[in-house]
């Protein structure tokens, strides 16, 4: 396949999912799922490139989605989109509504720290049994460093019933060359996973 025609089914899907996503009025994923509890994420991402000869680096912020499918609760998988053909090289963009990120005028000399029912909290837990727990997954991932690896929450969640042989599913928003430090950009993501979660969850898709 030559690369002219690989770059035209590129540029004919990434049209295709804006186009999606202006009818919508929301930027969603399209892999995401109706009816499911959804987890988002918002983390600075930071990329320095390692040779003498680099020209640039990107620390921005990306935004990630994720969902736990189980055997009771499948979801309900959301329209797929048609193939577009390059319509004489115009090019959609994502909406402003998530692409823009606005400004926050943010008062930092005042701090609202919301009242307690009690002066004190009880800690409750069997911390000698979550040692050994978290000293299992250190002999078994020991066990595994030649060969093979496994991280903290797969081991942990192996042991889960409900979620063994579920691969999660997450999706990768478009990332924002705004740092994530900032409260605009903050506000900002948690606005647009409001959004998406909201719109994943309408009444006409509840179970």
């Amino acid at each position: 396949m030559f690369y002219d025609r690989i770059t035209e089914i590129a540029n004919g899907l990434a049209n295709a999912v804006c186009i999606q996503f202006r009818s919508e009025k929301v930027v969603c994923p399209l892999n995401l799922r109706y009816g499911f509890f959804t987890v988002g994420a918002l983390d600075n991402l930071d990329y320095n490139h390692s040779s003498t000869m680099a020209q640039g680096s990107f620390h921005g912020t990306a935004i990630s989605v994720f969902q736990f499918p189980n055997d009771t609760l499948p979801g309900i998988s959301r329209p797929k989109i048609a193939l577009l053909s390059e319509d004489q090289g115009k090019y959609f963009t994502l909406p402003d509504n998530y692409s823009v990120v606005p400004a926050v005028n943010f008062k930092t000399s005042e701090v609202n720290v919301n009242i307690t029912l009690s002066d004190s909290w009880e800690i409750k837990g069997d911390m000698a049994g979550a040692v050994q727990q978290e000293n299992s997954w250190i002999n078994h991932s020991l066990k595994l460093l030649i060969s093979d690896l496994i991280s903290w929450a797969g081991y942990h969640s192996s042991f889960i019933e409900s979620v063994k042989d579920k691969p999660i599913i997450s999706s990768l928003f478009a990332m924002f060359n705004e740092t994530a430090a900032s409260v605009s950009m903050v506000k900002h993501g948690m606005d647009v996973l409001r959004q998406t979660t909201s719109s994943l969850m309408q009444d006409k898709y509840q179970f």
